[in-house]
């Protein structure tokens, strides 16, 4: 959910490859990963990435969120 963009790849010596963004509200994140052995596990570990890095954000973003009072 929320990906931007991303650009694919495979190469004999460098495995499996993709680099991909993804964007909630006004947070971006950037996923690359170099080297899988699939096409399947490639597209696992770039949006496990992507998921990992928006959710730490948004943790992030509530914890500086003023409390409500």
């Amino acid at each position: 959910r929320g990906c931007e963009g991303l650009k694919p790849g495979y190469l004999r010596m460098a495995g499996y490859c993709i680099a991909g963004t993804a964007m909630r509200k006004d947070r971006r994140v950037i996923a690359v990963i170099l080297g899988a052995t699939s096409e399947k596990s490639r597209n696992k570990l770039a949006a496990g990435l992507l998921e990992k890095g928006l959710a730490l954000l948004a943790a992030e973003q509530a914890a500086a969120a003023p409390a409500a009072q």
